[in-house]
């Protein structure tokens, strides 16, 4: 069987997966275009590096699904760890700006220390100088309100942590503008541990570039009446947050 054989099990799959997180999903809710199937293609098409195996995801697929039945997972229980946002916090619109960010930088959170990509701890700092050192993590980590974080969670501490200290860091046109300087960046991911935060210079070129789009799609007359406008389906799809 070639890897990029299709069959019913992957529409089993899919609609599994889409019952599981949006029960209320049809196909008629389909946007038209979100230019997000055409950018996929180019780059499947067109990169040297890299390229997508429709057997690994078709695997991972399979193993998520069976996790799922294992150990249920939604919407609410993505939002029960405390550092997601929510509406209640943000709004609706503040929530998908910050998710919107979230994903734009979530990707490697490995340094040189010897920290874990995905854990996660507790520290209580100290007075004495020597105690403060000794609880300094190896590898990139954000303390915010006495906890530290690392891995995925120290991403979004670093944009909570952010935005309670005044710097718009999920505008769009703060984003865009001449004050979203990479000693700005650097401030908002400023690490607790031994490392800086890895790919730092790249994580605020997404940022400037994420801006200047959006800028200039979402201002648009058309983005503000056109339902199936990008910048309005990425808005009410955050929603569920």
């Amino acid at each position: 069987m070639s890897e990029y054989d299709t069959d019913a099990q992957s529409d089993a799959l899919l609609a599994a997966f889409q019952a599981r997180f949006d029960p209320s999903f049809t196909k008629a809710q389909t946007p038209t275009s979100t230019g997000v199937l055409n950018s996929a293609s180019f780059i499947n098409s067109n990169a040297i590096d890299v390229h997508i195996s429709m057997l690994g995801v078709r695997c991972a697929a399979q193993s998520l699904y069976s996790s799922l039945q294992k150990t249920p997972y939604d919407f609410a229980t993505w939002h029960a760890h405390a550092l997601h946002p929510s509406i209640a916090e943000f709004g609706e619109e503040g929530t998908a700006e910050f998710v919107f960010v979230m994903d734009l930088l979530n990707f490697c959170f490995w340094s040189d220390g010897k920290i874990g990509a995905n854990q996660e701890r507790s520290s209580q700092g100290g007075t004495d100088e020597a105690e403060h050192k000794a609880n300094v993590p190896n590898g990139f980590a954000i303390d915010y309100q006495g906890q530290m974080y690392t891995g995925y969670w120290s991403l979004v501490a670093a944009l909570r942590r952010a935005i309670e200290e005044g710097v718009p860091i999920t505008d769009s046109t703060w984003l865009a503008s001449d004050d979203c300087t990479l000693e700005a960046i650097t401030e908002v991911f400023r690490s607790a541990g031994s490392d800086s935060m890895p790919l730092l210079r790249e994580r605020w070129q997404v940022l400037k570039e994420a801006g200047k789009v959006l800028e200039d799609v979402c201002a648009s007359p058309a983005s503000k009446s056109d339902p199936s406008h990008p910048c309005l389906i990425g808005l009410h799809s955050s929603f569920s947050y």
